[in-house]
């Protein structure tokens, strides 16, 4: 997620170089064909673990890759109400447009 509610995302977009370090921990069932070709199981344990190093490039190009020069933010129902309401109130195409009317009205005159 590119969520900035979450903490993950506002780890991952203040890391600006290098590898983020990421711990898996693992319970349960693993389904695989076995020698024979048979579908097999076995359990895993509670105590399965692995460590990865994650390169915070590929992070930084999937978000640009599939929400490219965008950020999200995360609005109440009321505000987003009220939101849309303007939006639709004033012929706005885009939530683009409705933000950077917004700002315009709040900027002082010069």
């Amino acid at each position: 997620t590119y969520d900035f509610e979450v903490a993950v995302a506002k780890y991952f977009n203040g890391v600006q170089d290098g590898q983020i370090p990421l711990e898996f921990l693992f319970s349960g069932n693993v389904f695989y064909r076995g020698a024979d070709g048979m579908l097999q199981t076995c359990r895993l344990s509670w105590e399965k673990e692995a460590a990865y190093q994650f390169p915070v490039r590929v992070w930084r190009e999937m978000m640009d890759h599939y929400f490219p020069d965008t950020a999200w933010i995360r609005f109440g129902k009321a505000q987003f109400d009220r939101l849309y309401a303007y939006r639709c109130t004033h012929s706005l195409l885009s939530w683009d447009d409705a933000i950077d009317a917004l700002l315009r009205s709040a900027e002082p005159e010069r």
